[in-house]
């Protein structure tokens, strides 16, 4: 969320048609043009997208961990209580 008003002030710069001169004369000229345009919505416009895909990148791999480890455990379980030690192993 911090970041996201310094994307769109990059966004805006790169996105700028090549026209002389130009819409932003630099960051600072861009965010001060932004702020007095639209004001604290202008600079978090579009921040819906990035939010959706981070949760659902964040759910999916703590799926994938909680899975993985379930099933690492449940195998080494498994693995260790089918093992028959000689008797002598355990004098």
């Amino acid at each position: 969320m911090i970041e996201m008003p310094f994307d769109t002030i990059k966004v805006r710069l790169q996105s700028q048609p090549s026209v002389t001169p130009p819409l932003y004369t630099g960051p600072l000229d861009c965010f001060r043009q932004s702020w007095a345009k639209d004001g604290v919505r202008g600079l978090y416009r579009g921040v819906s997208a990035p939010l959706v895909g981070a949760a659902i990148e964040t759910s999916s791999l703590f799926f994938s961990v909680g899975s993985s480890w379930s099933l690492f455990t449940n195998t080494m379980i498994d693995l260790c209580t089918s093992i028959v030690l000689p008797r002598t192993f355990f004098k």
